[in-house]
């Protein structure tokens, strides 16, 4: 199934209000987060309505090296998400991950973040509290910078295709005039499929390259 995502006055998500969206990847508050996003713009709005996206591993990689304490706290400590409301039926998800998750080897596995999204609980020790801020703080600094970050404007009939493991993608606002109407219908892939169709492809077709885990 897609979803379909206009604004509206009793919008149940601030994806669905004419205002900014703030860097983030989707389905924070759900356990098991999919992995590829699409996004097709089927009418753009009026005026505004950017997209920003930021390639989160080339962050996550960049605290890593310059900032190796921070790194370690996003590691190490999950951030709570929530989502409660009302869309044809009444929902409270609620999953908590930390911000940079890793593969055994180390290398980076994922980044999961939404601050629109994110539980006024903390689950981080009370003399961790002010540090695990300052490194969030820092975080976003590295994620709005502008060496990190590229604007997109999606014209209808345009579709953005991005791994939600690794790009944080954002809005800037919009205004709507006239008979003008932003809508964009949106849908996820799980990794475990695409790459198993990868597989196959690259087997039936003789491709010199494997699919491996992701």
């Amino acid at each position: 199934p897609t979803f379909q995502v206009k604004s509206k006055t009793d919008a149940s998500n601030a994806a669905y209000t004419t205002g900014g969206l703030g860097m983030h990847t989707d389905l924070t508050y759900f356990n098991y987060v999919p992995g590829i996003q699409f996004l097709h713009c089927i009418s753009r709005a009026g005026e505004g309505g950017e997209n920003q996206l930021v390639d989160a591993f080339k962050v996550a990689e960049d605290l890593r090296k310059n900032e190796p304490e921070i790194f370690n706290m996003l590691v190490k400590y999950p951030i709570q998400y929530l989502d409660v409301g009302k869309d044809f039926v009444d929902f409270y998800q609620l999953a908590q991950h930390p911000i940079i998750q890793l593969h055994p080897d180390g290398a980076i596995a994922r980044v999961c973040y939404s601050d629109h999204a994110r539980s006024p609980m903390l689950t981080v020790p009370q003399d961790q509290v002010m540090t695990f801020y300052h490194a969030m703080n820092t975080f976003q600094k590295y994620v709005y910078g502008p060496d990190y970050m590229i604007h997109v404007t999606l014209q209808s009939g345009d579709m953005a295709v991005f791994d939600n493991y690794r790009i944080m993608h954002g809005r800037s606002p919009f205004t709507l005039s006239g008979n003008s109407l932003r809508h964009l219908e949106g849908g996820y892939v799980d990794w475990d499929e695409a790459g198993s169709r990868m597989r196959v492809l690259e087997e039936k077709y003789k491709i010199d390259h494997f699919t491996g885990i992701a």
